[in-house]
C-alpha cells in the first residue's frame, strides 16, 4: 500500500479513510435523525407550542393591564383626595410588604374555587401581584408632575380621557420602562 495525501491507497483502488468516515457519518446522522426525533416527539407531547402561546398572552397582556391600569388607578388616587384613596394607597403599599410565600397557598384554593385555572385567570392573579409595586411607582411620579398641565388642558376645553392620556400616560412612560 502506498501513502499519497491524507488517504491510504490499495491495489483494489479503495480508500481506508473515505470508507471509515462514511461509516462514522452514517451512525452519526443516525444518531442526530433518532435526536431531532425525540425531540420533535417531546415537543408534540407536552404541547410545546400551545403553552409557548399562552406565555406570550399572559406575559403581553398581564404587563399592559398592569401598566395602564395601575397608571390610571395612581392618577386617581394622588388627584382625588379623601380618606377611601388614602385607605386604598395604602392598602396597595401594604400589598407589597406582604410576601408571596404568606399568599401563596390561599391564592391558589380561591383561584381553584373562582375557576381561575386558565390564561385569563391567570392574567387577572398577575394585575392583583403586580398592581401594589406599579401604584406606588407611578403615584411617586404623578405627585411630581404639577397640576398646571391639567388645569392648562381643561382650560382649552379637553376631556377627562384627553387630559389622562396627553398629560399623564405620555409622561410616565419613562416610569413604565424602568421598572
Amino acid at each position: 500500500a502506498r501513502q499519497t495525501g491524507n488517504a491510504r491507497y490499495f491495489g483494489d483502488g479503495g480508500c481506508e479513510r473515505i470508507k471509515s468516515c462514511a461509516v462514522f457519518c452514517a451512525k452519526r446522522h443516525k444518531r442526530q435523525a433518532a435526536f431531532l426525533q425525540s425531540g420533535r416527539n417531546g415537543i408534540a407531547k407536552i404541547g410545546f407550542f400551545r403553552a409557548f402561546g399562552y406565555s406570550l398572552f399572559i406575559t403581553v397582556f398581564s404587563v399592559l393591564a398592569i401598566v395602564l391600569g395601575s397608571a390610571m388607578t395612581a392618577w386617581f388616587l394622588v388627584r382625588v383626595r379623601g380618606r377611601f384613596t388614602g385607605f386604598l394607597y395604602y392598602l396597595f403599599v401594604f400589598s407589597m410588604i406582604v410576601p408571596f410565600q404568606m399568599v401563596m397557598f390561599t391564592m391558589s384554593k380561591m383561584a381553584n374555587l373562582l375557576h381561575l385555572e386558565n390564561p385569563i385567570g391567570i392574567l387577572l392573579l398577575y394585575l392583583g401581584f403586580g398592581a401594589g409595586l406599579s401604584i406606588f411607582m407611578f403615584s411617586g411620579f404623578v405627585r411630581g408632575v404639577p397640576r398646571a398641565i391639567e388645569e392648562a388642558a381643561e382650560i382649552a376645553r379637553k376631556l377627562q380621557a384627553r387630559i389622562y392620556e396627553k398629560c399623564q400616560l405620555t409622561a410616565s412612560a419613562g416610569v413604565s420602562y424602568n421598572k
